[in-house]
């Protein structure tokens, strides 16, 4: 009895050791395969491609070869302050002459240059005419006639505005009366004071002569120059907004075990007031079915976009309203699985790398302001 009850006891026991065993080796089994799924799933995941995309810069350019035709007579009015040889090619028949928008400004800066030039002329030829009537006042005892010398009249350098033969008969004449040596053997030379008074005189009116035309000349620039300045920029504003185009530079980092394809087409799109975006497209500069970005590696890419005045209208006014306005932008490109990566967003308006490094320095030292 004793025996068959320590059989049984025995035999439970073994059962419940077995059932034990058992369910240890089922959670080894599931806990390992769980481990390789695990494993291999990483695995898996490393060999997608895993690619992060940032703006580096972004840029408007403007094109170089936009004419602007002087057809009106605002325009035409610079033709006379433009330099020789700065004509750009037509591609037309009617060969108009064009110019850069460069061109006409800088024109329009030798206009307001001459203008200003002139005016200093006249207050300095205005000067030589006020000195002269002080020798010829004959109350003045500050400016006596009799102490007139050609080293004055040399200061005045006529020959900037009259004629320089007779700039040059002046002074020769300024020497004859005052310097009459012939005459210093027997007494000091007496001046020719009344012939002085005319040669003065003479003098005087050549330079008022110069002072009216040259005023004339000044106030027929006074007078065009306000509409030429409106003109040039209206041209200005059609070639910012219209003849100008994106450059993206963004850098693309693999962190997978694979090459990955990116396609040669991309969006940018740059957040709008209301919470919408709008869409720019832009292609790989240099143009390939993809763009490879080698395995752990990274790559420069560089997009550029349509040419703004080739885009629908609406479109148009709202990127130009949007640029340099602190509004936010993304890279939005995809690899030939049709993956889609997304750049972090960056500012769209004129940037660098270096002014990004910069400002993120200045942040860091705003954050760490306590410990430096």
């Amino acid at each position: 009895m004793i025996v068959n009850n320590a059989m049984s006891w025995i035999q439970s026991k073994a059962r419940t050791l077995i059932v034990a065993i058992a369910l240890l080796g089922s959670a080894i089994w599931v806990l390992a395969g769980n481990q390789d799924s695990s494993s291999t799933i990483e695995k898996t995941r490393s060999l997608e491609p895993q690619l992060h995309v940032e703006i580096e810069a972004l840029t408007r350019v403007q094109v170089r070869d936009y004419r602007i035709e002087l057809d009106s007579p605002e325009l035409e009015f610079l033709a006379q302050f433009i330099e020789s040889g700065t004509v750009l090619p037509s591609q037309t028949a009617d060969l108009k002459p064009g110019y850069s928008i460069e061109t006409l400004t800088e024109a329009l800066a030798r206009a307001e240059a001459k203008k200003r030039t002139m005016s200093e002329s006249i207050a300095t030829l205005k000067g030589h005419i006020q000195t002269i009537q002080r020798y010829l006042d004959h109350t003045n005892p500050d400016a006596m006639l009799a102490n007139f010398r050609i080293s004055e009249m040399k200061q005045w350098d006529l020959r900037r505005y009259i004629d320089e033969e007779e700039a040059a008969n002046y002074e020769k004449h300024v020497l004859l009366i005052t310097r009459n040596y012939s005459e210093m053997a027997v007494r000091w030379p007496s001046l020719n004071l009344r012939a002085l008074e005319f040669l003065l005189t003479d003098v005087k009116s050549d330079l008022q002569s110069v002072v009216d035309n040259i005023q004339s000349q000044v106030r027929l620039i006074e007078s065009q120059l306000p509409a030429a300045i409106d003109a040039l920029a209206i041209q200005r504003r059609l070639y910012d907004e219209k003849h100008s185009y994106f450059e993206i530079l963004a850098l693309a980092e693999n962190r997978s075990l694979l090459n990955a394809n990116l396609s040669v087409i991309g969006l940018v799109k740059v957040n709008t007031d209301d919470g919408r975006h709008v869409d720019l497209e832009v292609e790989v500069v240099d143009m390939k079915e993809t763009v490879v970005i080698p395995a752990g590696g990274s790559k420069q890419v560089r997009y550029k976009s349509a040419l703004l005045a080739d885009l629908e209208e609406e479109k148009r006014q709202v990127i130009n309203a949007l640029w340099n306005e602190q509004h936010q932008a993304r890279l939005i490109n995809l690899d030939n699985h049709l993956r889609v990566y997304t750049s972090v967003p960056t500012s769209f308006s004129d940037q660098s790398h270096r002014e990004k490094e910069l400002e993120h320095l200045k942040q860091v030292r705003v954050e760490t302001n306590d410990y430096l």
